[in-house]
């Protein structure tokens, strides 16, 4: 689901001209997330015990509100909080 998801939000969000561009950063970001993603939470994360977990669980909750907004202002709808943006969500 998130495969699918991740690839239509690429495709769709990309202008016409750019869409290999996007393509590429959306395969480059799922390399990255897979490489640098297992030794964020063991190294640094959990050397720094709860407050780190804290601050990881605060950054995920704020990319997450950007992300929305960012792909809500794209797609044309108003506000990412309005009753248009029920497409933005998984249900």
């Amino acid at each position: 689901m998130r495969s699918v998801s991740s690839w239509e939000l690429a495709v769709l969000l990309a202008p016409q001209d750019a869409r290999a561009a996007y393509l590429g950063l959306a395969g480059m970001s799922q390399s990255i997330q897979k490489s640098a993603g297992p030794p964020l939470p063991t190294g640094v994360v959990m050397a720094a015990g709860p407050v780190g977990w804290l601050v990881l669980g605060t950054a995920v909750a704020g990319l997450a509100l950007v992300r929305r907004r960012a792909c809500a202002r794209r797609l044309g709808i108003g506000s990412p909080w309005s009753e248009d943006a029920a497409a933005l969500t998984v249900r």
